[in-house]
């Protein structure tokens, strides 16, 4: 086939599918728009959860007759001109001119608006090439209403993926749909859903347009979160974290940013379990800064490592210091001046967090003496000093520094002295050693490392220093050669010590009758061995045993060793090769060390942990069928839900019911306050709160289709199963290990216990044992 050209409407069927990709996408370009058009109000009516129709409302300028022809076509846009306007004059969210284009293309796309200077609206229904089918002349207030049909009706397979998993969809939007409304000043946004069911539409979040961040928050959140965030106060940032990220910006310039915002406290119970409330900004706009969101939660961990921040950070700069055109739904952003942002917030996140948990009280030691020995009851009251960990560390490695550097000066001394004393005999020890001590010329140094390699640290005041002899090594630089030189102390070096310390350099190992030169030279040579090497020669091999093998063995469908190494791959061949209808069909053979079931499939041995293979049967009983009790309460608990996680938990009601939890739920109250807690699960010394609603509400928000159970449930559960379970050191009878095989083909992962324990493995296939 020739090289040809694309047709156009392919070539916009194509590109439309690559950029709205989620209903996510679709809404968020349809907020923007209205945002960038001054509204101050935005409404989002969906039905079905978007599935069926979205609706977004706003009251801005509106567009004008001339426009309405170029509204939807490809690349046209009123926002910039040539490309340079990308830096410095492009201040509203959308640029490209292709949202409402793609939407035609996937959609069946309506506009209703009236511009400012209009006297009446203007109904528009385009095709899917974004070209006018229809015009009326209709009432409505200044504003633009844009109305989507059928997401995704042209792409089947995608519209189809789409409404299978339009719930997973619609929170993924809502997340999205946060994030402006925590960032939109003075623009009221809110959103509505109406489910066929019932066809009551329901209020999913909705703001009050305030001016704001901390406000919106509240609106969207809830006020217990927005009353457990720190405003975010930029500092400079040191010059170790400087020099940790590659910053080239002197401290005494000022930053070419600003950041402000809101995080959460490092004090327990303040953070969350999830990165699901980290929202960042750049001039506004929300944008996924991954390394920016590493660093927060790195160094939230070292005040707090079981949980994650809340974070609502913006940062403020110049529009050509940052590229918002990277990915097609701009949420990828490139940096300039990278690395002095990551120092900045770094510095700024150590001295927000660091006051709230490396702080002590230091009580005055003398005003204690004093008390001790007082009698009268009107003492002194106690002062108290507040001092941080780093002060201190940093006060006690100045003085050990400080003592290292008198003990290296002594040292040093010393060694200047003796060149203008000469040779000097020394009396035979009491171990009948001979000691001596030798001139050394003006050109030998002792470099500073020689001190670090002590066997004693020079600076201690042990007893032991006196006698215990120290390797220095001394280097002469007129022949660069290093001699290793034993010198015993005979006198300890302390920061108390007057004069220098008397060092004497000791010949410990050297008779008497021999004499020792500073200047032998190196007389030892390195050897050299050749050796052949062929690596076709090692590939040939290689190729010639693996064919032999291959001949004389047939393929082994399990391979992994009974090692905690290989469970993994022990697990997954296990997956491959065994299904539900084999464990009816295996052979039980017998039991072994009253512990482990033998059996065989076909020509497979198996050995089976029965206390682990029947815990896991009880601890899957218990999940489908136990009815955990319920505990209520005098008066109904409040619980600050989010927005989306009050409607979360509407949809989802029989799953917290099956879990022992029960609601007082009012539809027509205002978000955050809809829904409060009336009774809670209880089971014996086991009690569940709002900790547990959390965890099932971020479970389900990933996977809406399934049912769940708290993980203090499943604890609890498992606890019960494995004291339930057949111990090991039982004997049992054929019909009972029988009875255990077989209840692993009733459960779905029968491959390990509630507390990780393996249930089975493979032992040997039989046929190439025989053949062997």
């Amino acid at each position: 086939m020739n090289i040809q050209p694309i047709n156009q409407e392919t070539v916009h069927r194509i590109c439309s599918s690559q950029v709205v990709l989620t209903l996510a996408v679709a809404v968020k370009e349809l907020v923007e728009n209205a945002v960038d058009a001054g509204a101050t109000c935005v409404e989002i009516k969906l039905r079905e959860y978007g599935m069926k129709l979205i609706e977004v409302t706003d009251n801005g300028n509106g567009v004008k007759e001339e426009d309405f022809a170029g509204l939807t076509l490809k690349h046209h846009t009123s926002k910039i001109r040539k490309f340079e306007d990308l830096a410095h004059n492009v201040h509203t969210f959308g640029f490209r001119g292709e949202a409402l284009s793609s939407l035609c293309a996937l959609s069946r796309l309506t506009v209703t608006t009236r511009h400012k200077d209009a006297d009446v609206a203007t109904k528009i229904q385009y095709n899917h090439q974004g070209q006018i089918l229809h015009r009326t002349l209709c009432a409505r207030k200044i504003g633009t209403t844009v109305v989507l049909e059928d997401l995704f009706i042209t792409l089947p397979v995608r519209h189809k993926e789409f409404c299978r998993s339009i719930k997973k969809e619609f929170y993924k939007m809502m997340q999205i749909l946060n994030a402006y409304c925590i960032i939109s000043a003075g623009v009221k946004i809110s959103c509505y859903n109406t489910v066929k069911d019932d066809g009551q539409r329901s209020l999913v979040m909705s703001t009050n347009g305030s001016l704001n961040m901390i406000e919106n928050i509240s609106s969207v959140f809830g006020s217990k979160q927005s009353n457990i965030l720190k405003r975010f106060v930029q500092v400079r940032p040191s010059s170790d974290h400087l020099e940790e990220f590659g910053s080239k910006i002197s401290l005494e310039s000022n930053p070419p940013f600003n950041v402000t915002g809101y995080i959460s406290s490092c004090e327990h119970g303040h953070g969350r379990g999830s990165l699901d409330r980290q929202y960042y900004y750049v001039n506004e706009r929300p944008c996924d800064l991954d390394k920016l969101s590493r660093l927060v939660n790195e160094v939230y961990h070292l005040y707090n490592k079981l949980q994650y921040p809340s974070v609502f950070l913006d940062i403020q700069m110049e529009r050509g210091a940052a590229d918002v055109n990277v990915t097609p739904d701009k949420r990828k952003v490139f940096l300039d001046y990278e690395p002095l942002l990551l120092a900045t917030i770094k510095s700024s996140l150590i001295t927000l967090w660091e006051p709230e948990v490396s702080l002590y009280n230091q009580q005055n030691l003398s005003e204690i003496e004093a008390k001790k020995h007082t009698s009268t009851v009107s003492a002194k009251p106690k002062t108290c000093e507040k001092r941080s960990f780093s002060e201190i560390y940093s006060k006690v490695k100045q003085e050990k520094d400080q003592k290292k550097r008198l003990c290296l000066q002594s040292f040093v001394h010393k060694l200047k002295h003796d060149q203008t004393m000469g040779p000097s005999a020394v009396d035979k020890s009491s171990e009948g050693k001979m000691e001596k001590t030798f001139t050394l010329g003006s050109d030998v140094t002792v470099p500073d490392s020689s001190l670090n390699t002590a066997p004693h640290d020079v600076t201690g005041t042990d007893s032991s220093l006196n006698s215990a002899p120290h390797d220095v090594t001394v280097t002469d630089s007129s022949l660069n050669t290093v001699h290793d030189v034993t010198v015993p102390l005979s006198k300890s070096c302390d920061d108390e010590a007057s004069g220098p310390c008397d060092l004497e350099i000791a010949d410990e190992f050297i008779s008497a009758s021999q004499s020792y030169r500073l200047d032998a030279p190196n007389t030892r040579r390195r050897q050299e061995l050749s050796v052949q090497f062929s690596l076709q020669s090692i590939k040939d091999r290689y190729r010639s045993s693996t064919d032999a093998s291959a001949k004389s063995l047939n393929c082994p469908l399990f391979r992994a060793k009974i090692t905690p190494e290989q469970n993994t791959d022990a697990e997954s061949e296990l997956k491959k090769s065994i299904s539900k209808s084999d464990f009816s069909k295996m052979e039980v053979l017998g039991q072994f060390n009253h512990g482990f079931i033998i059996s065989r499939l076909h020509g497979d041995l198996f050995i089976i942990d029965q206390h682990a293979t029947d815990e896991k049967y009880n601890f899957e009983m218990l999940q489908q069928h136990t009815v955990i009790k319920r505990q209520a309460l005098l008066i109904p608990k409040p619980l600050d839900l989010s927005s989306t996680n009050e409607l979360l938990l509407m949809d989802h009601i029989d799953v917290f019911h099956k879990n022992g939890f029960e609601f007082v739920i009012d539809k027509e109250a205002e978000p955050t306050k809809r829904v409060l807690l009336k009774t809670q699960p209880v089971s014996k010394n086991w009690s569940f709160g709002k900790d547990d609603i959390d965890e099932i509400l971020y479970m389900l928000r990933e996977s809406p289709e399934r049912f769940f159970r708290p993980s203090r449930v499943r604890a609890m559960f498992a606890s019960r199963a494995c004291r339930k379970s057949v111990m090991i050191g039982k004997p049992l009878s054929v019909q009972e290990m029988r009875r255990i095989v077989q209840h692993m083909g009733e459960i779905e992962q029968p491959w390990n216990c509630p507390h990780g324990r393996p249930t089975m493995r493979h032992l040997v296939n039989l046929e190439l044992l025989t053949e062997n």
